[in-house]
């Protein structure tokens, strides 16, 4: 005896009894999923790269095989999945046109925000001629730090300071940062000094001269003096090393200290060189300057 037709037209609608409680289940599904995938372009989360991607992977396969799911049914279900997601694709691709670019760059990123300067020369956004594409370490977007073009192109002032990760971290001012080092990379180099003894005098008396005396004596089984000390005499990057890291527990010069040399990391870059160039040029001592691309380098 023959099978009766299936009247719902389907070939095999009947299988499925009443698909459409499922279809809204997977609807609110995928709209849960892209409300995740769009927490990080607001800034509510940290979600890394990897988590976001497998989650559109999952959701491509469920509309694939909801979508085929469909294709079995009544051709109303799946003429109202097909339509609206061909308006969505022309859609998305209307405003990318419309924005001039097809490759999506973000100016927040898993470290923090670009430099607005930073942001204007990324790759998707900067249409001048480029002798250099850098990758920036806090967002990772591209930017142009080398463009080829005159001297007033907007990107010009990113060249040379920015080809490395020190020098764009050296850029970031920090909150409050110190009015007196505005402009200081264009400083001659007899200019750089003074701003560096000013503000130095002023950081190690206001965090130094405690343990290490005023005059830079030290005190007696506390902490060595500063005056005649071979790291304020020797190598930059040794007494950069232990304004960063600190110090406990070294002979100096046949004593020991009982004092423990804190990290001073919450100093700026701009206040550890200059109280590493103030201690390495005062009190008869002949220790080269310190810059703060320097401390940035190390730091």
């Amino acid at each position: 005896m023959s099978a009766s037709p299936n009247p719902s037209g389907s070939s095999h609608g009947a299988d499925h009894g009443n698909p459409i409680p499922k279809y809204i289940a997977v609807f609110f599904a995928l709209l849960i999923a892209t409300g995740i995938e769009a927490l990080p372009l607001f800034g509510l989360v940290d979600i890394p790269p990897a988590p976001l991607l497998g989650l559109s992977a999952v959701k491509f396969v469920v509309v694939v095989l909801i979508f085929m799911h469909m294709l079995g049914d009544h051709p109303m279900f799946w003429r109202v999945f097909f339509f609206p997601l061909g308006m969505a694709m022309g859609s998305f691709m209307v405003l990318m046109t419309l924005s001039g670019t097809w490759q999506l760059t973000w100016q927040e990123g898993k470290n923090g925000r670009d430099l607005d300067e930073v942001a204007a020369c990324y790759r998707s956004r900067y249409d001048g001629a480029c002798g250099s594409w850098v990758k920036s370490p806090v967002t990772g977007n591209e930017y142009c730090s080398a463009p080829a073009s005159l001297k007033d192109d907007a990107c010009q002032k990113l060249t040379p300071r920015m080809a490395t990760d020190a020098a764009f971290a050296a850029l970031l001012k920090p909150v409050g940062a110190d009015p007196r080092f505005e402009g200081f990379a264009d400083k001659a180099a007899d200019a750089k000094l003074l701003v560096l003894m000013e503000v130095g005098k002023e950081v190690y008396g206001g965090n130094c001269a405690a343990c290490h005396g005023p005059e830079g004596a030290g005190v007696a089984g506390l902490a060595p003096p500063m005056a005649g000390d071979a790291v304020a005499n020797g190598a930059s990057e040794e007494h950069i090393n232990v304004l960063l890291k600190g110090l406990q527990g070294k002979v100096i010069n046949g004593q020991s200290y009982a004092g423990a040399m804190p990290p001073w990391k919450q100093l700026s870059d701009d206040h550890i060189a200059s109280v590493i160039t103030w201690e390495r040029q005062s009190w008869g001592n002949k220790g080269d300057m310190v810059l703060p691309e320097q401390v940035a380098a190390k730091r």
